[in-house]
C-alpha cells in the first residue's frame, strides 16, 4: 500500500522546486519586460513580449507559462489598458509552447521552425483579428507600412493586409523570440531542467 503522506526529504524538495518555479516565473516575467522596452528601442517593428512565457513554458510546463503571460500583461495594464485583452495570446502561447514540449518536438532542431509558425499564427494572426476587432482600420502602427504594402501591391482588402502584415512581423518576433529562450537554455544544463518542474 502506498503511503500519501511524504517524507521529511521529499519535502523539501518539493518545497525547494516551488522556489524554483516561482523565482523561474519573476524571471519569466522580467524577461517579458525587458525584452518589449528593448524592442521600443529599434529602428524596425517588432514586440519580443512573449520570450519569458516561451522560456517558462519549455522549463516548467503549460501553468508557468501561463502565469508568466498573464502577469506580463497585468503590469503592461499600467502603462496600456488595451494590453489586458491581449492576454490571451500570451496564454495560448505558453499552452502551444508546452505542448511542443510534450510531445518531444523540441528535441530536435528542425522542430522549432513548426513551433515558430504555430506562435507566429497566435501572435499575428489571433493578435491581428483581435487588433481589427479593437480598432478597425485604425490599426496598430507596428504593422502599418507592410500593411500598406500588402493592401496597394498585392490588392488585399484592408482586414487581410493587416493579418498579412501581422502574421509577417509575428514570424520574425517568434523567431527570434524563440532563439533568444533557447540561447538561455544553452546555459543550462539538460539533466537540471526537471528540476523546473512543479
Amino acid at each position: 500500500m502506498q503511503t500519501i503522506f511524504l517524507t521529511k526529504e521529499e519535502s523539501e524538495a518539493r518545497s525547494q522546486n516551488r522556489r524554483k518555479v516561482l523565482l523561474l516565473i519573476i524571471a519569466g516575467i522580467l524577461i517579458n519586460y525587458l525584452g518589449e522596452l528593448f524592442a521600443s528601442l529599434l529602428p524596425f517593428s517588432l514586440y519580443f513580449d512573449s520570450t519569458g512565457t516561451i522560456l517558462v513554458a519549455v522549463l516548467s510546463g503549460a501553468f508557468p507559462g501561463i502565469v508568466v503571460g498573464l502577469c506580463s500583461n497585468i503590469i503592461k495594464v499600467f502603462n496600456d489598458p488595451t494590453s489586458m485583452y491581449y492576454s490571451s495570446l500570451n496564454v495560448l502561447i505558453a499552452v502551444c509552447t508546452a505542448g511542443f514540449v510534450k510531445k518531444g518536438w523540441l528535441k530536435k532542431p528542425y522542430g522549432v521552425i513548426p513551433l515558430v509558425l504555430n506562435l507566429g499564427v497566435i501572435g499575428g494572426g489571433f493578435g491581428g483579428i483581435l487588433t481589427w476587432s479593437l480598432y478597425g482600420t485604425e490599426s496598430e502602427q507596428v504593422s502599418a507600412g507592410l500593411a500598406e504594402y500588402f493592401f496597394v501591391r498585392c490588392r488585399l482588402s484592408q482586414f487581410w493586409s493587416e493579418i498579412c502584415a501581422s502574421l509577417v512581423i509575428d514570424w520574425a518576433d517568434k523567431a527570434i523570440s524563440v532563439l533568444v529562450a533557447f540561447l538561455i537554455l544553452y546555459f543550462i544544463p539538460r539533466n537540471k531542467w526537471y528540476e523546473f518542474r512543479l
